[in-house]
């Protein structure tokens, strides 16, 4: 029996909480205006331009947007010396930041934690918002953690960087138990833990697709990541570039990337720890450029940190690890960077790296894991040709890769009276099914058309320039094209298999 019109009509009968769009600068003329007129469920909405003057969520479930961060600015630079933004009353999830730039925070206070977005007062988490597609840059604080965040904030898509202190804290990027999701984290300043110093909470806290570079800690542990608090996995996470200071070579550096604090133990899954440098290494102990402490790593690469790459003692498994590290799968090998230089730490075609993880582990296309924070999807463009009764004249020119031009070439003669030729691309290859005088047929025509372009032809090479949007849920991909030759009759040329990644 099916149910779905009486269950729409009785959502018909469910009352819905009214929601109201609050504009600034329409309905109010300060964002801190559109906040409090805001209810439970409404949206402020902010145009473009630059707001002055700090904001407080006031405890309530609202979401508020700007136009993009590269157009709508929260400066908290009014001279009230307090964090940017606040979230001080038991905000949830569904308090929402997005879509801005927060900036000019400039917290003086010791009793409210943070100089762009707060979440805390004295030491006590107070909020757990989102934060999506925002950048927080630009802000200190003088006498508390966090001068860009503190507290347990969820972050996704969001750049925290160039943030400071006025004194010697910590976590100058992002200081509590956050959550964040394809972040970047770079050109922060602390005494420790200069990127993220990960303090407080309880149970698991994930860090995925997290790029840590260029933040400077010192003279303390942590230039990129300190972890002081158990249950850390940082997951897919690029660790390069941050620096770690001695102290006139008294003090020595633990931990230049990440610093894992006695009883933290992170795990890193799939991460990149490289190129982390020292200044002014310690004289009197070990100094570790890459991972300092205790941590397990597994499908990682560690190369290129000043000192030592790695604590001893702990549990590495199919690693990249400069220097050789003890541990089932692991190997010291050039990983073949497409750019280190550049920063650019994807994985080269025949990288040692590459299908070389844990063999249990599988990247998004379904092969075996690769090793390190980028894994390579295998991207091809095979020929198929049925009982080869077809022509070969159909090819790929380029790998199909998302956010890349595919370039497919097709060759239009010797067809007699050859008019224009192209191809169609279809989600299904079928079996062989021999057409008289055409040729086999190898996609399903029954399903719909992906693409089906065509060019004027004479009997030369004709290239097709097909964009393909920059989006991973094209990885591991597969779809399937026929190229046809017409004028004085149609001919079915050689199929393709196309098998999208990076």
């Amino acid at each position: 029996m099916d149910f779905s019109p009486a269950l729409a009509a009785l959502a018909l009968c469910v009352p819905l909480a009214a929601q109201t769009t609050i504009h600034v600068p329409g309905d109010a003329a300060t964002v801190q205006g559109g906040i409090e007129l805001a209810e439970d469920g409404d949206t402020v909405l902010v145009g473009p331009g630059t707001f002055t003057g700090v904001i407080d969520f006031l405890g309530k479930a609202i979401t508020v947007r700007g136009a993009g961060p590269a157009l709508t600015v929260i400066d908290g630079g009014d001279g009230s010396l307090l964090p940017a933004v606040s979230f001080h009353q038991g905000e949830g999830e569904d308090s929402v930041l997005r879509d801005v730039t927060v900036t000019g925070g400039d917290n003086r206070f010791s009793d409210v934690w943070g100089g762009g977005v707060s979440c805390m007062l004295p030491g006590v988490n107070t909020g757990t918002p989102t934060l999506k597609n925002c950048v927080i840059t630009g802000n200190v604080s003088a006498a508390t953690p966090g001068a860009g965040v503190a507290g347990d904030a969820r972050l996704e898509d969001c750049v925290v960087s160039n943030n400071s202190f006025l004194s010697e804290m910590w976590g100058a990027g992002l200081w509590g138990s956050p959550v964040l999701k394809r972040c970047v984290v770079s050109g922060n300043q602390a005494y420790e833990g200069a990127g993220i110093f990960l303090t407080g909470g309880s149970g698991t806290l994930v860090l995925e697709d997290v790029v840590v570079t260029g933040n400077v800690a010192g003279p303390s542990p942590g230039g990129g990541i300190r972890v002081a608090r158990p249950g850390v996995v940082l997951r897919r996470c690029l660790i390069a570039g941050n620096v770690g200071v001695g102290f006139g070579g008294q003090t020595v550096v633990t931990g230049a990337g990440l610093q894992a604090d006695p009883g933290s133990a992170p795990v890193l899954e799939r991460c990149t720890v490289v190129d982390n440098t020292i200044l002014f290494p310690g004289q009197f102990g070990d100094n570790f450029g890459g991972v300092g402490g205790f941590a397990t790593l597994v499908d990682c690469i560690v190369r290129g940190n000043d000192t030592n790459q790695l604590a001893p003692g702990c549990p590495v498994t199919y690693s990249d690890v400069q220097g050789g590290y003890p541990g089932l799968g692991n190997i010291d090998a050039d990983p073949l960077f497409v750019d280190a230089v550049g920063g650019d730490y994807h994985l080269q075609a025949g990288s040692p790296c590459l299908d070389a993880g844990d063999p249990t582990h599988l990247d998004p296309d379904a092969t075996r894991a690769d090793m390190g924070a980028f894994f390579r999807p295998n991207a091809s463009a095979f020929i198929v040709n049925g009982n080869f009764v077809n022509r070969l004249g159909f090819a790929g020119v380029t790998e199909p890769v998302p956010g890349t031009t595919w370039i497919a070439r097709i060759a239009s003669g010797p067809h007699p009276g050859v008019l224009a030729c192209g191809f169609t691309i279809v989600d299904r290859a079928r079996a062989p099914l021999l057409l008289p005088g055409l040729g086999e047929l190898l996609i399903d025509t029954t399903r719909p058309r992906l693409a089906s372009p065509r060019k004027p032809a004479s009997g030369g090479l004709v290239d097709f320039s097909t964009p393909l949007p920059a989006d991973q849920a094209l990885y591991g991909l597969t779809l399937h094209a026929q190229a046809f030759v017409f004028g004085g009759g149609i001919e079915l040329l050689n199929a393709l298999e196309l098998h999208f990644g990076f």
